[in-house]
């Protein structure tokens, strides 16, 4: 269900005792996790990946100082996974890494270069005390360099990694003591920058000049699907990745159309790949580039970053009938560059990471949206009568709140009390696939209040809300607008 609603700009909060005070709208926030992630703040930090995995969290790998080094966030801080970087040779020149986690295990994937300055492509795990290389070199020929890896793991944590040599598109699995070729080159042109990604079976996508391909296996061989996903052929464009929710793939791109470059996502149906929306640029003037993308209950999340000509911010879109903004610019500081992010479903939301210079150096951070905790959708019955408007007092129980009158139709008043007085209160609205419809923030010294809220701008349906006071969240509940 996409909400659409009148932005209005207050509401009157009533606090118990006869003090009331305004409070305004206002979209959430991403929550900043940890800071800087950089394991020297005066070194550049460069194109950090994430994953995350419900056993282990969430991990960070990056490039620094041709290093590659591996952060876990503990919910507080980020430390170090291992007591080095993972470098074979520590003295060799090493980047592009790329994470994936499942279960327990953390897997990374990177391109170092040899005694003879020859890229090779190399894979590690972590076996509880430090990092232990999964077999040899993954290279084709140890003479030709290989770039750009990019790693899955399968339904049994099996690593399949897909990377780029001497301008073929090559995939190998781990089979528990060597690497083994998964069918042959995917490419008939000079490739590079391939993406993995598995549900069923091994999915690649790739770049060739000016256009973006996607190839399936079946155990055999690699089978197209379809042709090129470019809007318009020919133009030049950039590979962005996979992921696939029940069987479907999706595929961002970024793409010179109109005389700049736009963010564009396509869905497979089998047959044909489709358009999801439109561009997702927030600003249709700025160019965008290098987009990511992750699923959740078959709705696809895009970080990219985007350029004004004067500085790079990062953002975040999902896809509900149309493609709507998750919060503003993530970026630390709005007036830095930010790169290269990437994103992560979580347990409770997402995770994004990116690269930004501070003003030293090009710094790792990561921002976290949360979702609401999941709950039995509710079902709409008949038997909806409108509830009495209680006494404030007479919610006898702290860390409570309730919605009266329900249904609404015109206005809603939310009655909290919280034994958590600290003072700042949020109400959050979500419709029933969870996605934020509004936020109200205000100030209850006492921890307890009434918040109302006009409804008359918004559609009738059954919608989610969660009071939080301080660091305490009460239980969502269910609000019902009906005319």
């Amino acid at each position: 269900m996409c909400v659409i609603f009148k932005k209005w700009v207050m509401v009157t909060l009533i606090l118990a005792g006869g003090g009331l005070f305004i409070v305004s709208g206002a979209n959430a926030e991403w929550s900043k996790a940890g800071g800087s992630l950089n394991m020297n703040t005066s070194e550049h930090a460069t194109r950090p990946t994430i994953a995350f995995s419900s056993l282990v969290g969430a991990h960070v790998s990056w490039e620094e100082a041709g290093k590659i080094y591996v952060k876990r966030y503990n919910g507080v801080t980020w430390a170090q996974v291992g007591s080095a970087s993972l470098n074979v040779n520590s003295t060799y020149t090493a980047g592009n890494p790329v994470i994936a986690s499942s279960g327990t295990k953390t897997i990374v994937a990177w391109q170092e270069e040899d005694s003879t300055a020859v890229k090779q492509i190399y894979v590690k795990h972590f076996n509880g005390t430090g990092w232990e290389l999964l077999g040899s070199s993954l290279n084709i020929n140890s003479t030709d360099a290989a770039t750009n890896p990019w790693l899955a793991l399968n339904s049994a944590s099996v690593p399949y990694v897909a990377w780029s040599e001497s301008g073929n598109i090559n995939v190998k699995h781990f089979n528990e003591s060597a690497w083994e070729q998964d069918g042959t080159a995917l490419n008939s042109a000079y490739a590079a920058f391939p993406k993995i990604t598995i549900e069923n079976k091994p999915c690649v996508s790739w770049s060739e000049p000016n256009a973006i391909y996607v190839k399936s296996f079946n155990n055999i061989s690699w089978e197209p699907l379809n042709g090129n996903l470019n809007i318009n052929a020919g133009e030049a464009s950039g590979n962005g990745g996979l992921a696939i929710a029940g069987g479907i793939p999706h595929a961002p791109w970024f793409e010179f159309n109109g005389g700049l470059y736009r963010i564009f996502v396509k869905k497979y149906n089998g047959s044909l790949w489709n358009s999801v929306g439109g561009s997702l640029n927030v600003n249709t003037n700025n160019n965008a580039y290098n987009p990511k993308i992750a699923i959740n209950n078959m709705t696809p999340y895009v970080t990219w970053y985007e350029s004004n000509g004067s500085v790079n911010q990062i953002y975040v879109k999902y896809f509900d009938a149309s493609w709507m903004q998750l919060g503003e610019s993530l970026n630390v500081n709005s007036d830095a560059n930010a790169y290269t992010p990437q994103i992560a479903m979580s347990d409770n939301g997402l995770y994004v990471v990116w690269h930004e210079n501070n003003g030293t150096a090009n710094q790792i951070y990561v921002k976290h949206w949360e979702f609401p905790a999941p709950t039995v959708t509710p079902v709409h019955t008949s038997t909806l009568l409108p509830t009495s408007t209680p006494d404030i007092n007479s919610i006898v129980e702290a860390d409570a709140v309730q919605a009266y009158p329900i249904p609404a139709a015109d206005k809603v008043n939310f009655a909290f009390r919280s034994s958590d007085s600290s003072g700042e209160v949020k109400l959050r609205i979500f419709n029933t696939h969870y996605r934020l419809v509004t936020e109200l923030t205000g100030q209850a010294p006492g921890g307890e209040g009434v918040i109302t809220w006009d409804v008359s701008g918004i559609a009738p349906g059954i919608y989610l809300y969660q009071v939080r006071i301080g660091d305490k969240k009460l239980s969502m509940k269910k609000l019902v607008i009906a005319r």
